[in-house]
């Protein structure tokens, strides 16, 4: 990563903890609760809990989703903090985090007869030699931390759409890092 990169990561989560630190409690967000889906880099994918107070709020989210040949497993953690709201707009700053994991079980064969190791990256499972073929499991994995600022509109009192641009440092192993900036979404029922 370049310098005016890791200076720009830098400044954005500087920025978001002294805004958090000096901001007042604001007396417009409301505690609630919220349950939804969320999306994005700092907030994870998938089913979303997400619980506010007037001065900070978190918001939980994940999705495993696996079958017999694979899948993905999805978690994330996102902390807000409140700045100037109404009833219907709020503006906030957050840090979060995300993992992300994917991966799926194929079956390679030679044609010869003996099972042989094609795959660099993927694992062969022991106790899979049948006959010249041997399943092998493939996967990656990302983490991704940042924090950035975003708006909250409720347009109705039981349902809110949060939109969040962080900037995030993305971690997939030594050879693939660098700084993404992608919009986290949320869509919460709230009570």
């Amino acid at each position: 990563m370049n310098k005016v990169t890791t200076m720009v990561f830098a400044f954005v989560l500087a920025l978001t903890f002294s805004t958090a630190a000096h901001a007042a409690p604001n007396t417009n967000w409301e505690p609630s609760r919220g349950v939804g889906f969320a999306v994005g880099p700092t907030t994870g994918l998938g089913i979303s809990f997400a619980i506010d107070s007037p001065r900070i709020g978190l918001q939980v989210t994940g999705f495993p989703a696996w079958v017999e040949t694979g899948g993905m497993l999805n978690a994330g953690v996102n902390v807000k903090f409140h700045g100037w709201s109404n009833d219907k707009i709020g503006f906030f700053g957050s840090v979060g985090m995300a993992a992300i994991m994917m991966g799926g079980v194929y079956t390679e064969c030679s044609e010869d007869g003996a099972p042989e190791m094609i795959s660099a990256q993927g694992t062969v499972l022991p106790g899979t030699d049948n006959g010249g073929c041997v399943d092998i499991f493939d996967g990656v994995s990302a983490l991704f931390v940042g924090g950035g600022g975003g708006f909250q509109l409720t347009p109705h009192p039981s349902f809110m759409l949060r939109l969040d641009i962080p900037v995030a440092f993305r971690y997939s192993g030594e050879d693939d890092m660098g700084v993404i900036v992608i919009p986290s979404l949320s869509l919460l029922h709230r009570w």
